[in-house]
Formats: structure tokens, C-alpha cells, sequence
């Protein structure tokens, strides 16, 4: 039994409680629900490693997407600034030519 307590990572005054057990039996009982203390610390331990883990997995993944939908909307040129429209001369008409152009034509 004394070895036992020498693995168990407890606060003093359980591992004191363990050591004063009167009978072999008790502190085995004693044991036992130190152990599942611990094994329910270590799954609530892992549970949290294991959301942020998927939490960064969730996070890497989109930036990957945003990224691949950059590359693709350069590639379709869709991401270009937009283009400056080709200046107009604010009296001509749209539909007829300036009067010199006419007298050429």
C-alpha cells in the first residue's frame, strides 16, 4: 500500500487520510475514489483540449478556405481594382458626332 501512494498525485491531507486508513480494505476503498476523482479531472482536462483543439482545426480550415477563394478570385480577375471609365466630352451627344467629324464623313 505504501507504494501506491507514492504514485497517486494527492494533496497531503488525502494522502494522509490514505496512510491512517485502519484495515487494507478501507484504504483501497479509499484509493479507488481518489482514483476516479482523478480520472474525472483528466477527461474534463481532455475534453477542453480536445474543443480547443477542434476550435483551432474549425479556425485553420476557414483561413485555408478565405485564402483559396483570394487565389481563385484573382485568377477570374474579379478581385482587380476597378478600372477608371474612358472620359467624355461633356457636350457631345451620344448618338451623333461632333459637327467637324460630321463635315468629314
Amino acid at each position: 500500500m505504501w507504494l501506491l501512494t507514492t504514485a497517486f498525485h494527492l494533496d497531503m491531507e488525502k494522502l494522509q487520510t490514505l496512510l491512517a486508513a485502519g484495515s487494507l480494505q478501507e484504504a483501497l476503498k479509499l484509493a479507488v475514489q481518489y482514483l476516479t476523482e482523478e480520472i474525472r479531472v483528466l477527461e474534463v482536462r481532455q475534453k477542453i483540449v480536445s474543443e480547443a483543439q477542434e476550435e483551432m482545426t474549425k479556425e485553420q480550415r476557414e483561413y485555408v478556405l478565405r485564402r483559396q477563394m483570394k487565389a481563385i478570385q484573382n485568377e477570374l480577375g474579379e478581385d482587380d481594382p476597378p478600372r477608371p471609365k474612358p472620359r467624355t466630352c461633356a457636350n457631345a451627344s451620344p448618338s451623333r458626332p461632333p459637327a467637324e467629324a460630321r463635315k468629314e464623313a
